[in-house]
């Protein structure tokens, strides 16, 4: 059972260690971390002291090597007594060091091992030694019962008894409690609710059964007053008395006030204890103990300071400038006894009576200072003014003129516009006016091929602004609404004169823009080819037809001779053909010879000889219009 107890106190010591530690540094990476600093254990018992130790890992390019590790209580002329050396630990301690951290474990504690543990540790370039070091405080249990009645008015009273020690012991430790020498059960607390004033109530811990606390009695014996009559107001002078009415031996008396549901602080060993100016910290419940020399017995009252409010503050949620719409809650809290009520002020005037004021969707009306007064019957208290800033947009915008009625051309005159708005609301003037000639823009520019696209864009400057509207010239077109039209796949059909026409309420104005749509590249090069393959085929016909009418008129004449035309063509004619053409041909064969073709003939021909040429001749008819 002793081993066990040692094992479970060995847990809590090291677990402790996470909730207060000390860090002694000595600067430049040197230090030493131990905890706790402060130990209560048992006698009998097993402890166990957990250091860390830190160094530089190098100096001046060298590494740091650690030499010995050890603990001390004793030292002499700067040496340092190990423990392990010390015949009154002999067999008692051992050392269990991990990556710089050092863990000491001593057993069969004695009350002669209280005392302050250091830890040191020694290296090629110095020592360190970690201050303050930890103390240790080895006693018996000393435990104490004590009793509390209840205060709800039950019948029989129900009594609580504590088993206590003024030295701290971990959770884990197991208590058991005694009737009359007779075992009762295993808890810190035991619940009485028939008892007899006769009955000796003790306890001890599981392990240290051997030491019992003195015997309790619960009895009436034992009363504790206060000295204030009614309710106690703090900074009053309150006197606690412990009395006993046994004809015993007078009891040693102390006091001892709840901390916690477990903890107790002792106050004094004194019959009274007194509060010169109590505080509200000073509420709680007080347990007097008197102490015999076979017994004790104990009583307990509680104490409630009452005082007015304090600390009065306004909270905000959603904190900073709130929008309009938006939810806004604010709450006014204090420190008071009994409990303050709470009223709301926006800008001195009354606004509620609660302890929060909640805006679902707060408005601009409800922007302003806000305050809370906490108040009970002892005092009242103003928390410090809140502005709540609630932005909005502008509201109600006005213009205002200098001057009234007719105003005359070249009279000065001033225009200011204002409005309610949070932020302050930035003002931009505008004249209205009929929409300015429209401005069109056609892009691409030029002539557009067919088959591309083409967008049209009409602006204008214009307040109240323009709408526009688009259609083409001389057709019944839809018209088509829009700053832009875009035409796709843009057809020759599609030229012509396109209108914007711009409008508000002020009048409209029109522009207009010529689209001139044009074939593709292409089809102009295949129609200039045909064109010309056209002609070519013309001509080929026609000097074909030329060639295939083209006749001789008889064998040529002889050599030099040339025949006689007055005599060889006899031509019929009307007397409408007075006029006669002749048109001769003359082919040169060689330089001797000649040869004439008519091109029309006009009666019978016939071939004649002359000495040195042939001749022949065609008659041209030609009538004048």
């Amino acid at each position: 059972m002793l081993r066990l107890y040692m094992l479970s106190y060995t847990i809590s010591i090291v677990l402790l260690i996470v909730l207060n530690l000390a860090a002694v540094h000595g600067g430049n990476g040197w230090g030493v971390t131990c905890g706790p600093l402060q130990i209560c254990a048992l006698k009998g018992s097993a402890v166990t002291i957990n250091c860390s130790y830190e160094y530089p890992l190098q100096i001046n390019g060298k590494n740091t090597e650690v030499g010995e590790t050890f603990w001390f209580i004793k030292q002499t002329n700067y040496m340092y007594v190990d423990l392990k050396t010390d015949p009154t630990f002999s067999n008692r301690v051992q050392y269990h060091c991990v990556n710089h951290v050092c863990q000491l474990s001593i057993t069969d504690l004695r009350e002669s091992d209280s005392a302050e543990y250091k830890f040191r540790f020694t290296t090629n370039y110095g020592k360190y030694t970690g201050l303050p070091g930890v103390t240790l405080s080895v006693t018996d249990p000393q435990l104490q019962v004590i009793a509390r009645r209840s205060t709800d008015y039950q019948y029989p009273p129900r009594t609580e008894l504590t088993c206590h020690s003024d030295c701290q012991l971990p959770d884990s430790v197991s208590y058991i409690w005694f009737k009359n020498k007779k075992r009762l059960k295993e808890n810190k607390r035991h619940i009485l609710q028939q008892f007899d004033n006769a009955d000796a109530f003790y306890c001890a811990l599981e392990e240290y059964a051997k030491f019992p606390s003195l015997a309790a009695y619960v009895s009436t014996s034992l009363f504790v007053s206060v000295s204030h009559f009614g309710e106690i107001l703090e900074d009053s002078s309150v006197t606690l008395t412990c009395r006993s009415n046994t004809y015993q031996t007078p009891p040693k008396y102390t006091w001892y006030k709840k901390h916690g549901s477990q903890d107790f602080q002792q106050l004094s060993k004194e019959q009274q204890h007194v509060f010169s100016s109590i505080k509200p910290s000073d509420s709680g419940v007080y347990y007097c103990l008197a102490k015999y020399p076979r017994s004790s017995i104990s009583s307990s009252l509680e104490i409630n300071v009452k005082y007015g409010p304090k600390f009065s503050s306004v909270s905000v949620s959603p904190s900073g400038p709130v929008e309009e719409g938006k939810p806004l809650n604010l709450t006014c809290s204090s420190d008071a006894n009994p409990a303050a009520y709470y009223s709301w002020y926006k800008d001195n005037k009354f606004l509620s009576w609660s302890r929060d004021v909640n805006f679902p969707f707060i408005t601009s009306e409800d922007r302003g200072n806000y305050l809370c007064m906490s108040e009970n019957r002892y005092g009242q208290l103003n928390s410090s003014s809140l502005f709540v800033d609630v932005l909005y947009a502008p509201k109600l915008a006005s213009v205002s003129a200098s001057l009234s009625g007719d105003i005359v051309e070249g009279s000065p005159l001033n225009l200011t516009c204002s409005s309610d708005a949070n932020p302050a609301a930035n003002y931009t003037w505008y004249k209205q006016d009929a929409p300015d000639l429209p401005f069109v823009l056609m892009s691409p520019s030029g002539n557009i091929m067919e088959g591309s696209s083409v967008t049209l864009t009409c602006s204008s400057d214009a307040n109240p602004a323009a709408e526009y509207t688009w259609y083409k010239q001389e057709e019944k077109s839809p018209k088509i609404s829009g700053q832009n039209i875009t035409i796709n796949n843009i057809k020759h059909e599609h030229s012509g004169n396109y209108s914007c026409k711009v409008h508000n309420r002020l009048g409209h104005k029109n522009s207009t823009v010529h689209v001139a749509v044009v074939e593709a590249a292409w089809k102009s090069v295949v129609t200039g080819t045909s064109v010309m393959v056209l002609i070519i085929l013309i001509i080929l016909v026609l000097v074909f037809f030329l060639m295939k009418k083209r006749k001789p008129s008889g064998p040529s004449s002889e050599h030099g001779k040339r025949p006689d035309t007055s005599e060889q063509c006899e031509p019929h004619q009307s007397e409408e053909q007075k006029d006669l053409h002749y048109a001769s041909v003359r082919l040169m064969r060689n330089p001797n010879d000649c040869l004439y073709m008519n091109t029309r003939s006009n009666g019978a021909c016939r071939l004649g000889q002359e000495e040195n040429e042939s001749v022949e001749y065609s008659m041209v008819n030609y009538s004048p219009r």
